[in-house]
């Protein structure tokens, strides 16, 4: 459910029917901290198995919150060969931009690419079947095709953080 289209009035009916305190989500000075409300609904729609419509994340307290601006985010990466003649690169393009990324290279992409780019990309490879009786058979698979790891996540104005903090 999209929180964030909702009325005021609306979002604290229904904090209310759900058994939130109210208090604890106004301000100093009397309006509505609608991030935190949203993000607290979200919270109960992610315990209850409810179909969500933005990325979530937990805090180091386990508090969890949307991630608002997952184009503010970068994603730290490497990618690895897969086959001996294979590209010494990865192309990635999103929107008209691309990028040229090397592989065995731990290095840092914006976290739209993953999301638009890397989670799409398959490929389909014969590959050999072997039945109970001995009988052998050919069948297209879906495989990745990229083999990447994940390293870290971190927002950009982070890792302008520890740029400044290496010189």
């Amino acid at each position: 459910m999209n929180y964030n289209s909702k009325k005021d009035k609306d979002l604290k009916d229904l904090a209310i029917a759900r058994g939130l305190k109210i208090d604890s989500f106004v301000n100093d000075n009397g309006s509505l901290n609608r991030k935190s409300i949203c993000d607290a609904l979200r919270s109960q729609d992610i315990e209850n198995k409810v179909k969500i419509d933005v990325v979530m994340e937990k805090d180091e307290e386990g508090n969890i919150q949307a991630i608002e601006k997952i184009e503010d985010r970068a994603v730290q990466i490497i990618f690895y060969h897969m086959e001996e003649n294979d590209m010494p690169y990865v192309q990635l393009g999103l929107n008209g931009k691309a990028l040229y990324i090397p592989k065995e290279v731990e290095c840092w992409i914006p976290h739209k690419y993953v999301e638009g780019c890397l989670r799409n990309a398959v490929m389909t490879k014969m590959v050999m079947d072997i039945d109970h009786k001995g009988n052998i058979r050919y069948k297209n698979k879906q495989i990745p095709r990229f083999q990447y790891n994940i390293l870290d996540i971190k927002t950009f104005s982070e890792l302008e953080a520890m740029d400044n903090e290496r010189e």
